[in-house]
């Protein structure tokens, strides 16, 4: 008998912060699950989300967001899509999808990416938290 992937794929816009920002809160709260970040239009994570997460003790060595056509689907549970106005391509039909509109903290003026990027980590911990419970590593 063969069990579903228990993989979590973020999914986001440009890759710039939101879904590796999730990858890197999932891997450090919750090992046991795989967790991947992939983009519509994969960039670079920017400098003050790298910033943000090496202050909280989470690796970002290596983590960016993956093209979709990087990601192994045999891996992946289930899709996260961190932005509300995202048109999804064709995902294999068992995996579910949930859709947690989170505002983009890079689109505001540069002197509040800092701020908006730590909102937008808690947020997303929060979320994280009610869907998986407590994470095996609090800050």
């Amino acid at each position: 008998m063969s069990t579903a992937p228990d993989g979590v794929l973020f999914l986001c816009a440009d890759g710039a912060c939101l879904g590796p920002m999730a990858e890197a809160l999932m891997r450090r709260g919750w090992p046991d699950r795989t967790a991947l970040s992939a983009a519509l239009e994969p960039g670079h994570l920017r400098r003050v989300a790298r910033a943000l997460l090496t202050e909280r003790g989470m690796p970002t060595a290596g983590l960016r967001a993956r093209g979709l056509r990087e990601v192994d689907w045999e891996e992946v549970g289930e899709v996260i899509v961190l932005n509300e106005r995202i048109s999804l391509p064709p995902l294999p039909a068992r995996v579910a999808v949930q859709v947690w509109a989170t505002p983009d903290p890079l689109s505001g003026p540069p002197g509040e990416h800092r701020e908006a990027c730590e909102a937008a980590l808690e947020r997303i911990e929060g979320r994280l938290r009610r869907l998986f419970g407590p994470p095996a590593i609090v800050r």
